[in-house]
């Protein structure tokens, strides 16, 4: 009997709580979901932040037609995130909601100071999708923000589109939230995200903003974006422009893509304590615009055209390693890694100080492409 009782206590105990939770639910219309953070310094308070959510607001029609949506900015100054969230719920009518954040915008500013703080908070919150792109704004985050507010009715599509472009154009990094915390966290490579411009109402997102630990030290153009696609093996495909071998007069439009993983070895020389680092690339490229007298269906032009495209992608990424190795000493490409691989126990890997020697590192490049014949014009 009492055994039954306990029984029945404990059913009635779990209905009770059961109710209790459904009570505590929030419906949508009662959430403001957040779709890009912004952290800027103070500066009234250096050990401050500023933190600005974007958030994603119901806007009804005055026809009666179909409500809309449209974005708004809450800021407030706080010395954490956590803190500063729970402030800017104070002042959002709804709760705010962060299951719907696409980015995660830290103004250059802050990020040459340290943004790993602020970043493992950011990355420890359930709500924030390991798919967020970190971005790195010339200007302010807020200024960014306000920007994106301006150029699209919900920015949300707007950030999206980040994921679109690095797939079709590779003018931007792979910059989601798990790749950068897992890099930030790695031995042997260094982090990087989006480097995004904001004039106004104009927005432009090209480039890579290259780390040293947390720090940011300096920015990758376009080309030397594709580049790091190219060594890191995340080109989907690109476009490379080149001035024509043929005439020298006319552009070329070729479509790049990997035909196999670039191929990198490393040597180490103990006495001079010099890497030496030797990359293989292997691409497939789709004529996609010349002029009407191009006979590439004759060999020799098809030859010229090849060598053409194999010197500016060796020329590039010569570029790219000596920027990354001299100027910044970032590896972010991960070529610790490739040396990593030739050593048995960790008592021979531990008298090599990389981040020493990898700013006198040389390079070897080798390019090869092949022009796939479907997209090669006959002379007209």
């Amino acid at each position: 009997m009492l055994k039954k009782k306990f029984i029945i206590g404990t059913l009635i105990l779990l209905v009770i709580i059961a109710f209790l939770e459904s009570y505590d639910v929030r419906g949508v219309e009662e959430l403001s979901y957040v779709i890009a953070i912004g952290i800027d310094v103070s500066e009234e308070n250096e050990n401050n932040i500023i933190l600005t959510v974007q958030v994603a607001t119901t806007k009804p029609q005055e026809s009666g037609g179909t409500s809309s949506l449209e974005t708004n900015l809450l800021s407030v100054e706080t010395d954490s995130i956590g803190l500063g969230f729970n402030i800017l719920n104070t002042l959002s009518t709804n709760e705010l909601n962060l299951s719907h954040c696409s980015a995660i915008v830290f103004s250059e500013e802050l990020a040459k100071k340290g943004i790993e703080p602020h970043f493992d908070n950011l990355a420890n919150n359930i709500e924030i999708r390991p798919t967020a792109t970190i971005i790195v704004a010339n200007n302010t985050a807020q200024e960014f923000l306000v920007s994106t507010s301006e150029s699209e009715d919900i920015s949300a599509d707007f950030y999206n589109s980040f994921i679109e472009s690095s797939e079709t154009t590779s003018y931007i990094p792979d910059a989601s939230l798990s790749s950068f915390y897992s890099a930030l966290h790695d031995d042997v490579i260094q982090p990087s995200c989006v480097y995004g411009f904001s004039d106004g109402s104009n927005i432009e997102n090209i480039g890579l903003a290259a780390f040293k630990g947390d720090k940011y030290i300096g920015r990758l153009s376009g080309i030397q974006t594709i580049i790091h696609n190219i060594l890191t093996n995340k080109l989907d495909s690109a476009t490379l422009s080149l001035l024509s071998p043929i005439d020298n007069k006319s552009i070329i439009n070729i479509k790049l893509s990997l035909a196999k993983n670039t191929d990198i070895n490393i040597s180490y020389n103990e006495s001079t304590k010099i890497p030496n680092i030797e990359c293989s690339i292997n691409l497939e490229g789709k004529i996609l615009s010349a002029a009407t007298n191009y006979a590439f269906n004759n060999s020799d032009d098809l030859n010229r055209l090849k060598m053409a495209i194999n010197n500016k992608i060796a020329y590039e990424t010569n570029n790219y390693l000596k920027k990354i190795s001299y100027e910044y000493n970032s590896d972010i490409v991960g070529f610790f890694g490739y040396l990593k691989r030739h050593f048995l126990t960790y008592d021979e890997l531990k008298n090599i100080k990389w981040d020493e020697s990898f700013k006198n590192a040389t390079f070897n490049i080798n390019s090869n492409i092949e022009l796939t014949s479907n997209y090669l014009f006959p002379r007209i």
